[in-house]
């Protein structure tokens, strides 16, 4: 099964997206977290610190405020620099950050905690955590390590979903050839016990049952084709001996009675030609067989002196041109029926004016000049309108389609009739 879209890749697909998901997810929460994380202890220590000196001032009203390379700490808010000052200007009690979500207004990366301390004003604290934040370059590190590893987790997956995928359709695979490698005379027998009893054992059962409803179908339709095959040849054989018997004998050997006879025998001929054509449509075994073809021109040539003998209309101008002598890849018989239904419609819808039969390198053309409206133009107006000889277009259109020919027609008010077919 080597589909685009086949279950399999679809497996493989929806493993390996979900396993990237997935990363993707631990990857955004990871690098979400290293941030919120760092204020958290950059919080706590402001807490700490605010915590240590509040103990220390209730025993030691003068003991040093907080103090250290990062800390900072004022009680006087004139004693502040500049800059601080301007951070800390409006500010109520809390914890406060220069970069991060609601971040203030001030001077690099600092963390400013306010405590409100009765009797001596506020306490601000100010830490300078610029330096001790993880460098950008590792985190770009960081976060390139998560990415990959994120790619690495989906690969796994698609790997475990191709592993998988393997054997969950083994069982789909497994009826697909099956059902493949049947054909109408070996159709698959006890088909739902070969696989377990779940979906797929379910959809063998049900096609096991159908199966047999089809083995029916085509055993009723052998005994038919071959009882019909019997039936229809018997009369048309003692029909033609008849004839011939007829044909040979004193009394009927005058002109008048020869001239009868010899229809009848034709008609018996292109009945059987009909005989053999429909029973041919009705197996599916009547493959070409290699090197089967017919000559085009010959068949075209008998079959239009045939129709114009038997239709025989002053009226009518007929006109026969070989521009090519093509031979076409299939039984004369089949041919030859095809030819005598375009010719019968043609000969019957023209009461008077002309037709041509045009013999090409790949075609055969069929035009009549029929009265306007008589004759439908289409294939689909062609089936609804069963008045006149032939056995209808519909089974052109079937021996067109069996041996991969083109049927083109084209009428119009004003235009004669054309029927063009492709070989």
């Amino acid at each position: 099964m080597k589909y685009r879209y086949s279950l399999r890749n679809r497996i493989v697909i929806a493993f390996g997206l979900f396993g990237l998901f997935l990363a993707m997810t631990f990857w955004f929460f990871i690098d979400s977290s290293m941030g919120l994380v760092e204020d958290a202890v950059f919080r706590n220590r402001l807490k700490n610190e605010i915590s240590y000196y509040l103990e220390q001032a209730k025993a030691d009203p003068k003991c040093p405020l907080p103090s250290s390379r990062y800390i900072n700490a004022y009680l006087d808010f004139a004693s502040m620099p500049k800059a601080y000052k301007n951070m800390a200007t409006g500010l109520s009690e809390g914890f406060y950050e220069t970069n991060g979500p609601g971040a203030v207004k001030g001077p690099g990366d600092l963390h400013l905690g306010i405590k409100k301390i009765p009797g001596k004003g506020a306490l601000y604290l100010f830490y300078d955590v610029g330096t001790l934040k993880v460098e950008e370059k590792y985190e770009s590190i960081v976060s390139l390590g998560l990415f990959g590893s994120s790619l690495l987790v989906a690969a796994i997956g698609a790997g475990l979903g191709a592993a998988v995928a393997g054997k969950i359709i083994e069982p789909v695979t497994k009826l697909t050839t099956i059902i493949s490698q049947s054909d109408p005379d070996h159709l698959p027998v006890e088909l739902g016990s070969a696989f377990a009893r779940d979906e797929i054992g379910f959809l063998a059962k049900n096609l096991e049952q159908s199966m047999k409803r089809i083995r029916k179908f085509i055993e009723r339709e052998k005994t038919f084709t071959r009882d019909a095959s019997h039936e229809l040849r018997n009369p048309l054989t003692v029909i033609k001996g008849a004839v011939e018997l007829i044909s040979q004998m004193p009394e009927y050997r005058d002109a008048a009675l020869q001239r009868p006879l010899k229809r009848i025998e034709k008609s018996v001929a292109k009945m059987a030609v009909t005989i053999e054509t429909f029973l041919m449509l009705a197996r599916e075994d009547t493959a070409l067989q290699p090197g089967q073809s017919c000559d085009v021109e010959s068949l075209a040539r008998t079959a239009f002196n045939e129709h114009r003998d038997q239709f025989e209309n002053p009226l009518v101008e007929t006109r026969y041109k070989a521009d090519a002598h093509p031979r076409a890849n299939a039984p004369a018989a089949v041919f030859r029926m095809v030819l005598d239904n375009l010719l019968r419609n043609a000969f019957y819808y023209t009461p008077e004016g002309r037709i041509c039969l045009t013999v090409g390198q790949d075609y055969i053309r069929v035009s009549n000049s029929g009265a306007a409206g008589a004759r439908p133009a289409t294939p689909g107006e062609w089936e609804k309108h069963p008045k006149g000889h032939g056995f209808g277009l519909n089974i052109v259109k079937q021996l067109c389609e069996r041996f991969g020919w083109h049927l083109e027609i084209s009428s119009g008010p004003g235009q004669d009739t054309c029927v063009i077919l492709a070989f």
